[in-house]
């Protein structure tokens, strides 16, 4: 829909220099519309930029990981809890494909956001034992 491709196009803008105005674009989008789809579109994107984007390196992560801290402080911190209740899907559905790069990527961003303390190390470490499996 329309809001996903606003959401989408913001995201693919987004950089160090411009985290910061991005995130707010994004929170007024989240509070013109439902919170409920809001959440999704967001998160959905989010996770499809960082596991399967080509940009995919550390920095890429940090970006992304200050983006969902943002989100939380803007919007509520029940946005940083169902983005890492989709980021859990999202890894188990790449660990399944076997796809190294995504997993990669994704480890990035988990890393960061253990960082910016949106989850706990505790998560870190089970992610750790699973693929150590």
């Amino acid at each position: 829909t329309q809001i996903r491709r606003r959401v989408r196009g913001l995201l693919n803008r987004i950089s160090e220099s411009k985290v910061e105005s991005i995130t707010g674009e994004l929170s007024l989008i989240f509070q013109s519309v439902s919170r409920s789809v809001a959440s999704q579109i967001m998160i959905e994107e989010t996770l499809a930029s960082c596991s399967r984007g080509p940009r995919g390196n550390k920095q890429y992560a940090a970006v992304f990981a200050a983006f969902v801290v943002g989100m939380a402080c803007l919007v509520g911190m029940d946005f940083g809890a169902k983005f890492m209740a989709s980021f859990v899907k999202c890894f188990e559905d790449e660990y399944h494909k076997e796809d190294n790069l995504s997993l990669r990527n994704i480890a990035f961003l988990l890393s960061y956001l253990c960082i910016f303390e949106v989850c706990s190390s505790d998560l870190v470490f089970d992610f750790l034992v699973m693929l150590s499996k």
